[in-house]
């Protein structure tokens, strides 16, 4: 679905901070659009604190289902500026003012690409203003009219949509996922958790006693990374920076966690592991990268998922030893190979229904990191959503960051 809503919706006693009169102008990836796309039907939506225009797409609720999600206040996250959601396109069935009990709090999920996103390396045609993020949980306030076929007012879904830092937002209904409450676990599967799961599965080459490297073990795939590989009879390793996180690998099952603060992790698989590792899930980069080249087994692979390393760096990058890489992969008929999820969107669903019954019996460790720990405490709000970035950034993050949405009471729409 693709909607160009415009005219602010107020905030409950007023406009929240950025919000201002005025259609919105439309975003570059909209004004790219073939024009027919753009021929929008204007219709007014009833809102609790007055009037409020938005455009509707008219093929909503016929050739393409959408929801509406709430969480909160009506704001969003942009690149190059913070401002308020102006809403949702109309032709929604909403509740009114019978909200559902229990209602009221929805998450975020940060991620490491949320930077290179925000920088427009994924499509440097797009300029900002942009919203940015990529996944949430949520719960339904209104629906298309043909997404009441399979969703309902009130309920939970898990969602992955960019532009998702926000705290409503509108999605198609096909790639909601009903999950069974509005707990944060469930969001480390949207990016994360599929990732892990679509790329061991159709990459990994997965058999009992294979040895396993997960680089970053303890962070929001990694962790997952782990846990199905060790589910598959594999030895696991894994990397990490500290104690705490060491002892975290051990309790999801990582055979042999390397702290490397405290040891040097070629050393150690030269010495534990002198015929090599089979399989490498690699997503820090840089010197990380070279040192699982040079422990890959006879026919082994590394499967670059990311490279964190280097994503704060003026290009994105961060350098490695490629002058001796063709030499190094042939002497061993080893190989490297990416994965995408966006190029494996045909295996997300199937996916993602079933690492959501793993996590719901318990099989699978969603490990949460709310900040907590951090300096300033809880990640609650967009507004820290920086904060939650920085603290992945500097490595403090056991599993996956989150972000909390307040919900407040006297929110109707």
């Amino acid at each position: 679905m693709v909607s160009a809503p415009v005219g602010p919706l107020p905030s409950p006693g007023g406009r929240g901070p950025g919000c201002g009169p005025g259609p919105r102008p439309l975003t570059p990836a909209l004004a790219a659009l073939p024009q027919p796309l753009l021929e929008w039907e204007t219709v007014i939506l009833p809102l609790v604190d007055g009037g409020g225009e938005a455009t509707r797409d008219p093929r909503v609720g016929q050739s393409e289902a959408a929801l509406k999600f709430k969480g909160g206040c009506r704001g969003a996250l942009t690149a190059g500026t913070q401002q308020a959601d102006p809403g949702a396109p109309g032709g929604f069935r909403g509740d009114g003012d019978r909200r559902p009990p229990g209602r009221g709090v929805r998450f975020v999920g940060v991620n490491a690409s949320d930077i290179n996103y925000s920088a427009g390396r994924y499509d440097p045609s797009v300029k900002t203003p942009f919203d940015v993020g990529f996944e949430g949980v949520g719960e339904v306030v209104a629906l298309g009219l043909s997404a009441s076929a399979r969703h309902t007012v009130g309920q939970t879904v898990a969602y992955m949509s960019p532009g998702s830092f926000a705290e409503y937002t509108v999605v198609p209904a096909s790639i909601a996922t009903p999950v069974p409450s509005a707990t944060p676990e469930y969001l480390t599967l949207l990016v994360s958790g599929t990732t892990a799961y679509i790329c061991l599965k159709e990459l990994g080459g997965l058999k009992e006693g294979k040895k396993v490297l997960v680089t970053a073990a303890a962070g929001g795939t990694g962790q997952f990374a782990v846990q199905l590989a060790k589910k598959a009879g594999c030895h696991v390793i894994g990397t990490c920076s500290s104690e705490e996180k060491s002892a975290f690998l051990k309790s999801v099952g990582c055979d042999r966690p390397i702290n490397y603060n405290t040891e040097h992790v070629g050393t150690v698989l030269k010495r534990e592991y002198p015929g090599g590792v089979d399989v490498v899930y690699e997503s820090v980069g840089g010197a990380m990268f070279d040192l699982a080249i040079d422990a890959l087994a006879t026919k082994g692979r590394l499967i670059v998922i990311g490279f964190i390393s280097g994503y704060q760096t003026p290009t994105g990058l961060s350098p490695v030893n490629a002058g001796t890489l063709p030499a190094k992969l042939l002497r061993k008929s080893a190989s490297i190979q990416g994965f995408f999820l966006n190029h494996y969107l045909s295996e997300y669903r199937a996916s993602m229904d079933h690492l959501v019954k793993m996590c719901t019996s318990g099989d699978l460790v969603c490990q949460v990191d709310l900040g907590d720990l951090s300096t300033e405490g809880r990640f609650t709000g967009l507004e820290s959503v920086f904060r939650a970035v920085d603290y992945m950034y500097m490595g403090k993050n056991t599993g996956k960051i989150v972000v909390e949405l307040p919900h407040p009471v006297n929110s109707k729409l």
